[in-house]
């Protein structure tokens, strides 16, 4: 198959602070913070989830820390409402939980009446006498209502098979020793696919989930790689938000600058497949705090583009979530699902192993409530590992609604289609 892509110029936007939007109340679950946010629009309202630190007393002796995933909803993006219990919290009963610590890191999409959500899992802390929790990688939930959640995988079933036993390692990351240090995922929902992005490291991957037969497959090379000449990522990747428009698939993601993890930036990507992308510079930081943001999502509004960010709150020292926009007066979100036709030839491995829950190797939410702190977690079960070709895009049309954000002209190919049904 071949994708076609017009040369063209990733225009950064020009954003304005509208400062904290969520901060942590003074008493209650999330009162250690509120941070790594992650939004929907559910046709009727906005809908964040969030991670929260648990209490000292609420964590387990066998945690080094203990992360619980909130809600909050808003009509309008400003005054948000957190609810006062967590949507999902660590499985502290299995005894072969690998989320008996930590679930993080949340990322979320709303289709067809359904809240798939992605986040980071971690377990039992690596020794008795460490600060960290074992990482365990990332586990997918489901919920109609928004707030009970069923985990339809845990651990991801990606990573290499001993003699049919899941070792929960993913891919070496940049050919490196094995890694089961991954999280910060970001995904946008394509028919019955979820295509995600998420961090090993200080690298990007990608993968892609067929909810409609529990199947993963994923890239076994970073593909932020090529982008670590940029300045603004010179060092590294962290935080992708991933989202969809009508011409591409469109990224945020925040980079390091150097190994002291302390400049940053935010850049502008896209991509019609998730294997090629183009990447634009930073984007400015002197109308919107993108150089001290520790996560980072984007939510498209017909030309406009809020961001939600995680990031300290000077005045109480605990992680808040602020917005800036391109715009002070938006519209309806755009949705997370994209409608388009799917392009598949087939290409990367995938991975039928179901199995859930059986690999025990874990890994606690790494984020330790600084500024500096790159909260990534991991985890994986079961082999697959494969660099696709060109086997997947989008027969996407042009000049949509969202050009103005990426500035691109992009289009592709198709041998076979599938519609949303």
């Amino acid at each position: 198959m071949l994708l076609l892509l017009a040369a063209s110029s990733l225009a950064a936007p020009l954003f304005t602070d509208l400062g904290f939007v969520v901060t942590a109340p003074e008493s209650g679950s999330f009162a250690r913070g509120v941070n790594a946010p992650t939004v929907a629009w559910d046709g009727a309202q906005y809908v964040m989830y969030f991670e929260s630190l648990s209490a000292v007393e609420d964590t387990p002796a066998d945690c080094a820390n203990s992360y619980a995933i909130g809600r909050a909803t808003s009509p309008d993006g400003l005054a948000w409402t957190i609810d006062e219990a967590p949507v999902l919290a660590p499985d502290q009963v299995d005894v072969v939980s690998v989320y008996s610590c930590s679930v993080a890191q949340p990322a979320v999409v709303f289709a067809d009446g359904v809240f798939h959500l992605l986040f980071t899992m971690g377990d039992e802390k690596q020794d008795s006498g460490s600060t960290i929790n074992r990482a365990a990688g990332i586990g997918y939930a489901t919920s109609t209502d928004g707030v009970s959640f069923t985990v339809v995988t845990a651990p991801t079933p990606i990573g290499d098979a001993e003699d049919g036993t899941p070792t929960g390692e993913w891919h070496a990351p940049d050919g490196g020793s094995v890694s089961t240090n991954v999280g910060m995922p970001s995904m946008t929902l394509i028919n019955d696919t979820l295509f995600v992005t998420y961090v090993g490291g200080t690298s990007m991957y990608a993968a892609k989930y067929d909810t409609a037969t529990n199947q993963w497959s994923l890239w076994d090379t970073a593909v932020s790689s090529p982008w670590l000449g940029t300045e603004w990522a010179a060092y590294g990747v962290f935080s992708p938000a991933l989202y969809c428009t009508n011409d591409t698939l469109g990224l945020l993601v925040g980079g390091y600058e150097d190994a002291t993890y302390g400049p940053r930036g935010v850049g502008l990507a896209s991509s019609t497949d998730l294997v090629t992308w183009e990447v634009g510079a930073a984007l400015p930081a002197d109308a919107a705090p993108f150089a001290s943001l520790n996560h980072v999502e984007v939510m498209p509004v017909g030309g406009d583009s809020l961001v939600f960010y995680g990031m300290t709150d000077p005045s109480t020292g605990k992680k808040g979530v602020g917005l800036a926009a391109t715009s002070t007066t938006w519209g309806t979100p755009d949705a997370r699902a994209c409608e388009w036709e799917i392009i598949d030839t087939g290409g990367g491995d995938a991975d039928t192993d179901t199995d859930s829950d059986t690999d025990t190797d874990t890994d606690s939410d790494t984020d330790t409530d600084t500024d500096t702190d790159t909260d990534s977690d991991t985890d994986t079960d079961s082999g697959d590992t494969g660099t696709p070709t060109d086997d997947e895009g989008c027969n996407c049309s042009t000049g949509g609604s969202n050009a103005g954000m990426l500035a691109a002209a992009l289009g592709a190919l198709a041998l076979v289609r599938r519609r949303r049904k």
